[in-house]
């Protein structure tokens, strides 16, 4: 049951491999919630499944229909297969299903008559807004089970990035391309930015800097990755967490939260550990000297070069 607080078969799964693996027990909590966001959303696939059967209904279809329905207007096929997140040829034997269903049909754009866009017909828009409020009844009939700390733990993660939610489907493990990444990595490089320019580099606290610094360098191994990353983090926020940008940080934060995975791709490796410990002291020296415009630079250069060796990991980008 969702929500129940007692052991399951993830714990038997992770309990299995410390046992054979202890040298990996370290980074085994990632593989926990990652195993129960998937067992989480092949129980609400089920139960959505379940009901939408009752309608006469797929889960594709509820999800193109009211698609359509939130979005006020007619949309293009693009629109619907970003939506969908299936192949063209897909959505176009989707829409062509619903077509002889009545419940779609294609139109000209009147701004672009070589265009075609796709709009419920009255019958579809009847459908959608008959089955709507039971739709929502049966979601807090779902989640009835889990306590409220369970659902806000569940929004968290969604707001950090953790897992997504997609319309009737549930929540998944979200997953970035290499353009995500990218675009992740540019929103930190313009918040970090103004917050280093905002700090008083006279009030950090340089002692810990180089504490941490000494504690990264002396972890070796790639059990050893969670606790790197951990201090990683405090490192760079003993300098954020001068500036009073309170929002900018909390973004901040919330970005190095999203792409902590893909980090950890990379961090064990020897010969990366030494380059970001060089530049780890550069930083430090930069602080000391009270010098922004040089701390920004090796910011910036320090950042670049973690996210070149995270899309180098993550491999070819989308394609759409």
């Amino acid at each position: 049951m969702i929500g129940a607080g007692v052991a399951d078969a993830v714990d038997a799964i992770i309990d299995q491999w410390r046992r054979e693996r202890p040298d990996v027990a370290d980074g085994l909590w990632a593989m926990a919630i990652v195993g129960r966001v998937q067992r989480l959303n092949r129980v609400l696939e089920r139960e959505l499944a379940a009901f939408f059967t009752q309608h006469d209904l797929q889960n594709w279809e509820i999800d193109m229909l009211f698609t359509l329905r939130r979005a006020g207007l007619p949309l293009s096929a693009g629109a619907l297969l970003r939506s969908a997140m299936v192949t063209s040829g897909a959505i176009t034997n989707r829409i062509d299903r619903l077509e002889a269903r009545g419940l779609v049909e294609r139109i000209r754009d009147t701004e672009d008559r070589r265009s075609v866009l796709i709009q419920l017909t009255q019958g579809g828009r009847d459908l959608v807004d008959a089955v709507l409020q039971p739709h929502l009844a049966n979601e807090h009939r779902i989640f009835a089970a889990l306590s409220t700390e369970e659902r806000e733990a569940l929004a968290t993660l969604q707001a950090e990035g953790v897992v997504v939610h997609k319309t009737n489907t549930g929540y998944t493990v979200a997953r970035f391309s290499s353009e995500d990444l990218s675009e992740i990595y540019l929103m930190r490089r313009l918040l970090e930015t103004e917050l280093l320019r905002s700090i008083d580099l006279a009030s950090v606290d340089v002692g810990r800097l180089v504490d941490l610094h000494k504690q990264m360098n002396g972890i070796k191994g790639e059990s050893s990755r969670e606790p790197y990353q951990e201090l990683n983090l405090q490192f760079h926020f003993v300098l954020f967490d001068r500036s009073e940008l309170k929002l900018v940080r909390r973004e901040v934060r919330r970005l190095w939260y999203m792409s902590g995975f893909c980090r950890s791709l990379y961090l064990y490796e020897s010969a990366t550990a030494a380059h970001l410990s060089a530049e780890h002291g550069q930083i430090i020296d930069a602080v000391r000297a009270g010098d922004v415009k040089q701390l920004i630079r090796i910011a910036n250069q320090h950042r670049s070069g973690t996210e070149r060796m995270v899309v180098q990991r993550l491999g070819p980008g989308r394609s759409d």
